[in-house]
């Protein structure tokens, strides 16, 4: 086991990807702290890491308020003594609609869970996950405190934009969040492991070559000799 002696924190651990991490860590060895807004989808999930014989902990938080993060980060520490990774994987769409018809405290809100993941992330590891909003800087507070206090980062991000340009770049083009904080990323086509060399491709999605994940990569790819294909 990789992660023997771990202590992570999953934020939106209650569903999808941020379940499948949040077990995939425990399998590794990780003892586990899942933080989501809905406590019976937690509790399911801190039952299935217990059952690998990981210890966990479920805390109900609703990341909009901004007591919450720092909440969740006092009752792990208080709990296992200390964090070893953070993956930072809230989002929301709530409720779904055009944007045209969205409230302004939806769209706030949209944007101040949205906008703590990450948006840029360098080849020397570098996280921007904020930017400027007419004017007005974007929330950014929440998730340098997390990225500071944290020892092992994984970003949890899309390739790419939606216009379909690198979201991996060589260097950030937003403000930076925190400078060489993030250990590893994923994505939604590939695993990557930031090393002091570069960008190390380990996993590819399912159909995806590694020339394929390169076009979308600005940075050069060094590509692991013993490439796997991600298990999702």
């Amino acid at each position: 086991m990789q992660l023997e002696g771990r202590v992570a924190i999953v934020t939106g651990g209650g569903y999808g990807i941020g379940k499948a991490i949040a077990l995939a860590l425990a399998k590794e060895g990780a003892d586990v702290v899942v933080v989501a807004r809905t406590e019976s989808a937690l509790k399911k999930v801190a039952r299935e890491i217990e059952s690998l014989d990981r210890k966990s902990l479920a805390v109900v938080a609703d990341l909009l308020q901004p007591d919450m993060p720092p909440t969740m980060v006092e009752k792990a520490l208080k709990k296992f003594g200390k964090i070893d990774i953070l993956v930072n994987n809230s989002g929301a769409e709530d409720p779904i609609s055009p944007v045209a018809d969205m409230d302004l405290k939806g769209w706030n809100d949209l944007l101040a869970v949205n906008f703590t993941g990450a948006m840029q992330v360098s080849e020397k590891g570098d996280l921007a996950n904020w930017t400027i909003q007419l004017g007005r800087p974007g929330n950014i507070g929440v998730a340098m405190d997390l990225a500071f206090g944290a020892h092992h980062l994984i970003a949890v991000m899309t390739h790419t934009t939606k216009n379909n340009e690198p979201k991996l770049l060589k260097e950030c083009t937003y403000p930076l969040t925190t400078p060489h904080c993030v250990n590893l990323i994923v994505t939604d086509i590939s695993v990557i492991e930031v090393t002091p060399d570069g960008l190390f491709l380990k996993e590819t999605a399912p159909g995806w070559t590694a020339a394929a994940v390169q076009a979308l990569t600005e940075p050069k790819l060094i590509i692991s000799k013993d490439l796997k294909q991600m298990e999702l």
